[in-house]
């Protein structure tokens, strides 16, 4: 309400127009729908307030009033208009109606270029006021300290961003006591005696349904390795029957110091000690010089016969 001047004097302008003004050219620089709620005086108000003097209620009644309205992006009114008594505005909003305007006249869009254009926000913490000492400062101090940043707000900033770590300290601290807190709980759960019995009941219950199984399995194993020992006996019992028969044949076995089977004269030196195993025991020797002369066997015709 324009209380400026008394109404009765004139030269008051009008308020619904002003209101009216204002929010159309706010809706139509950002082409958007302007809502415009004013408050009402109801007549207890009135009545309360023109008890204050003898001309209070004349001038509250002749006073312009407020307006309640909507506005849309081209700046004229959507509906209806409440003014003189209490109520409910009602006005139907289309949205694509501020499509079309902002196509030519887009003030976040076209005109939106980060790459010319930047925002910059000053979170330094100022004094509201600096006090100046009476006494004046040298020129030559003066102009080097309007060079100097204000210590204060190097302080201030300094302050403010000790203020953000200590805060993001104590939030870290609070949720790693709660994780910590929570880890603690679900261990105490765990260590609880109902618990620990349950844990030891099903233990006794899987050992109880191996316990046959493991049985059964360790008999197979004990009769498969069983029977592969046993054929291996049985190859060793006849690979030491072929020995002794070889042996009983006629034929040594020539085994050097270490033991070793001898398999050709090449491999025996002068004087090397050899092991000889007969059939009916062993024999050490030691090796000659010169090696033993080879026999030739003559020839026999085919249509002669031998008479040895």
């Amino acid at each position: 309400m324009q209380l400026a001047r008394d109404p009765r004097d004139g030269g008051n302008y009008d308020l619904a127009a002003a209101i009216r003004i204002r929010a159309g050219a706010h809706s139509f620089e950002a082409k958007v729908f302007t809502i415009v709620v004013s408050g009402f005086m109801d007549a207890a108000m009135r009545d309360e307030l023109g008890a204050i003097g003898p001309d209070a209620a004349r001038i509250l009644a002749d006073t312009p009033r407020g307006v309640s309205m909507v506005i849309g992006p081209t700046g004229e009114p959507v509906g209806g208009m409440k003014r003189d008594d209490e109520g409910v505005l009602y006005a139907d909003v289309d949205t694509s109606a501020a499509v079309e305007p902002k196509q030519f006249h887009d003030v976040v869009g076209y005109y939106n270029r980060f790459d010319v254009f930047g925002l910059t926000v000053n979170r330094t913490r100022l004094r509201p006021a600096r006090f100046v000492g009476d006494e004046p400062m040298p020129p030559a101090a003066e102009d080097d300290a309007r060079g100097l940043p204000d210590p204060q707000d190097l302080i201030g900033a300094a302050a403010q961003r000790l203020d953000d770590r200590a805060e993001r300290l104590r939030l870290a601290a609070d949720r790693r006591l709660r994780a910590a807190q929570h880890s603690l709980d679900l261990a105490a759960a765990r260590l609880r005696p109902a618990v620990l019995s349950a844990d030891l009941d099903r233990s006794r219950a899987r050992i109880a349904e191996v316990e046959p199984r493991l049985r059964t399995a360790m008999a197979r194993f004990i009769d498969r390795n069983s029977h592969a020992v046993d054929n291996f006996a049985g190859r060793l019992a006849t690979h030491s029957e072929r020995h002794e028969s070889l042996l009983a044949r006629g034929y040594v076995v020539v085994r050097d110091a270490v033991a070793r089977v001898v398999t050709g004269s090449a491999a025996i030196t002068a004087g090397a000690p050899l092991d000889l195993e007969f059939h009916d025991g062993r024999v050490g020797v030691v090796a000659g010089s010169k090696p033993r002369p080879r026999t030739r066997r003559t020839a026999v015709h085919p249509g002669q016969g031998s008479l040895f």
